[in-house]
């Protein structure tokens, strides 16, 4: 499934599992599925907020994630709870849409993350075996880090900015990262 709207780079790519370490996992669903990378316009962050922010945090956050006036982009929140079950909450999303939770006390990384949708193609995305590992062992091996997405629907790739065109060479060196995407 391609995303919708906007401009988008499609790569497809097929890498093979091998070289495992560990002894092989036996062949369970779709190891094989294509899977076809989608790397999209928006340009995300990623902040926190820690738990004395939360209740200071509540309004901008319902304005983000309920009422934001931006075309759709991707924005991730998480919450999260450290060993001794202290709340923070991850949010993900443009510079523009953390913005308001800094007066909050939000704490965000400076780096840009492009974002690189997934696509199993018509294999439902929980049958599909070992698609992470065919997208994370060649970009570990390069040294390219990654923050990797499952949602219920779509998953996707954050790939620093300055490091996307080496990730996706990596990831298929013979594809060409700029055809279009298939019309939705």
């Amino acid at each position: 499934r391609a995303p919708r709207g906007g401009a988008v780079r499609r790569l497809s790519c097929l890498a093979p599992l091998e070289h495992l370490r560990c002894p092989p996992m036996p062949e369970v669903g779709s190891s094989t599925a294509r899977v076809s990378l989608y790397v999209l316009p928006e340009r995300v962050h990623i902040g926190v907020l820690p738990h004395g922010a939360l209740a200071s945090a509540f309004l901008p956050l319902t304005r983000l994630l309920f009422f934001s006036e931006a075309p759709l982009a991707l924005t991730v929140v998480s919450l999260v709870r450290d060993e001794h079950g202290t709340a923070s909450l991850s949010v993900i999303g443009s510079a523009d849409d953390l913005a308001p939770l800094a007066k909050s006390g939000m704490q965000r990384d400076d780096t840009a993350w492009a974002v690189v949708q997934v696509s199993e193609g018509s294999v439902n995305s929980f049958e599909a075996v070992g698609v992470v590992e065919r997208i994370a062992r060649p970009l570990a091996a390069a040294g390219v880090p990654v923050l990797y997405i499952s949602t219920y629907s779509t998953d996707y790739v954050l790939i620093p900015v300055e490091r996307l065109d080496e990730a996706l060479r990596c990831l298929s060196p013979s594809a060409s990262p700029f055809a279009s995407a298939p019309a939705s």
